[in-house]
């Protein structure tokens, strides 16, 4: 009986060991399931703004479009489908490196407001998570300020880069989320910003959503005119106060 025990401790031992090897090797699958920890507010959902709010995430849910590869990053290097990305020292301006092609990405500004305003993404120094569209011969990359402290925490940065015209956008969150996504409208693909107006006094603040058509034939990227959705919040009741939207079917 002690012989049949110790077999069997002795197999979930090495189901585990073999388990625990597996997820650390440097295997890229298609549209990773992990999840990275959010930095987001949570709001209670309890009146009919809310409501609104709701329904308006669930749209969104369904334009999404799915990456061919989801990437959460783990080493100084990550290779798939013929791309060898690596990035630079955290102690050093940031940039990315693609096979042989380069994106500073210290010396780039954001198309959107992040904080009120458009930022230069010289805060960022560490790539968090790598998005690959085939079909659109679209890369993204998350970068973010490693370690964080306080509100720093809650920055990051989505660098969009075009394989085939080497060209590259970037966009800025501030308090709004990690989310790294492209979604589709009219069979083309979108940005979706979120920018954020600080807090007052009263402890009000307010998100706009913006959608950002991907054209990579544009030195600059703008949102559409006339499509937007907004949210203000009481911080201080942790409540959604309005939420107004014009937005795309």
């Amino acid at each position: 009986m002690k012989n049949y025990a110790f077999l069997l401790f002795g197999l979930s031992m090495c189901f585990w060991s073999c388990k625990t090897n597996s997820r650390t090797e440097e295997t890229v699958k298609n549209t990773v399931t992990d999840t990275v920890e959010k930095f987001k507010p949570e709001l209670y959902y309890t009146n009919k703004d809310s409501v609104l709010l709701a329904s308006f995430e669930g749209d969104l849910e369904n334009k999404l479009i799915t990456p061919t590869y989801r990437i959460y990053v783990e080493s100084d290097t990550v290779s798939f489908e013929g791309f060898r990305i690596t990035f630079s020292e955290l102690d050093e301006a940031l940039k990315i490196l693609i096979n042989n092609d380069v994106i500073s990405v210290h010396d780039m500004f954001t198309q959107n407001n992040v904080e009120s305003e458009k930022q230069q993404v010289d805060y960022a120094n560490s790539l968090l998570e790598v998005n690959y569209y085939q079909e659109l011969n679209i890369l993204m990359f998350l970068v973010h300020f490693y370690p964080c402290t306080g509100l720093g925490c809650g920055v990051n940065y989505q660098v969009i880069y075009h394989t085939k015209s080497k060209k590259a956008f970037a966009f800025g969150r501030f308090r709004t989320g990690f989310e790294m996504e492209l979604y589709r409208y009219d069979d083309q693909p979108y940005y979706l910003s979120k920018s954020y107006e600080g807090r007052n006094i009263e402890g009000i603040e307010k998100i706009t959503y913006e959608l950002f058509p991907v054209d990579f034939s544009l030195q600059e990227l703008q949102p559409l005119k006339g499509v937007f959705a907004e949210i203000v919040s009481d911080e201080n009741e942790n409540k959604i106060i309005s939420f107004e939207k014009n937005w795309l079917e």
